[in-house]
């Protein structure tokens, strides 16, 4: 590996966010997020991972036993630090991450936060009910055209098939 490209990943590592030039960039949290609708429409799917800071301003909002990783995400959601995102996709993969999605949201209602990215609950229920698979596939649906509606880009059958192939790769 050449030193420069070394340096530049040790760069990204400590700099996670987007550079205003980077074009739309969604923010998802967890792993569970599907990057594939995020790209196919044209936007850069970007992982929330936060590896330090202060948990302060969740301290008075988010539960102290929750995961480091929800109260470094409130913490930075309310001191503006993603405002740069348009959208913000949680998933409710996990109780963790749907309190995350709850205490955001209530940061809204109360005005302790006001603007940044607009939240989105990615909600896909993992029970075998046909209701379930079918109000998941809607929600999923309801994403890739939230997403469209940011770039511009209308999803494409073969990109997105395309998409998934290079994730499933990574």
């Amino acid at each position: 590996m050449k030193p420069d490209a070394f340096a530049r990943l040790q760069a990204a590592y400590e700099q996670r966010l987007p550079a205003p030039e980077a074009g739309v960039c969604v923010g998802g949290v967890g792993n569970t997020v599907p990057v594939e609708l995020i790209t196919v429409c044209g936007a850069r799917a970007l992982r929330i991972a936060p590896v330090e800071g202060s948990t302060a301003a969740a301290d008075r909002h988010v539960e102290a036993f929750s995961d480091r990783d929800a109260r470094l995400i409130f913490a930075a959601f309310v001191e503006g630090r993603y405002d740069a995102l348009p959208l913000l996709v949680v998933p409710r993969s996990s109780e963790t991450w749907h309190k995350l999605y709850l205490a955001l949201r209530e940061a809204r209602r109360t005005g302790l936060k006001t603007g940044g990215p607009a939240l989105w609950l990615h909600d896909v229920p993992h029970t075998q009910r046909d209701s379930s698979r079918q109000y998941g596939l809607a929600r999923t649906r309801e994403l890739l055209d939230q997403v469209s509606r940011l770039t511009g880009r209308p999803p494409d059958e073969t990109a997105l098939r395309q998409a998934i192939s290079d994730s499933n790769a990574v």
